[in-house]
């Protein structure tokens, strides 16, 4: 598996724990904090950026800061296409990966 593409029909938490059963096959299997460290690269700088230690101590809490900030992503994709569906607009393109600070607000 390479780096999670948000064209998937998978969530970011699902393709982690597809990840996270592979570790846990290994003859030596690694830890929560290995895995962590390790599935960070999976994903965008900004998505990383939000995986903090301090906030994510173990696999549990890291599906749920990825469910938070796809949920985040899925909203403000939803209003910017409502923002100008009377206007008949193009909504401006926006790149999952380029979302900054997504789950800070809420976590």
């Amino acid at each position: 598996m390479g780096k999670y593409r948000y064209d998937l029909k998978i969530t970011m938490s699902e393709y982690v724990l597809n990840l996270v059963r592979q570790a846990k096959l290994l003859i030596l299997p690694m830890s929560d904090n290995e895995i962590i460290n390790a599935l960070k690269r999976y994903f965008s700088v900004d998505v990383v950026r939000e995986i903090k230690p301090a906030i994510v101590s173990n696999l549990k809490d890291l599906t749920k800061l990825l469910n938070i900030i796809e949920q985040k992503f899925l909203r403000s994709s939803v209003s910017n296409k409502n923002k100008f569906a009377n206007t008949g607009a193009k909504p401006k393109q926006t790149n999952p990966q380029q979302t900054r600070n997504l789950a800070s607000s809420n976590v």
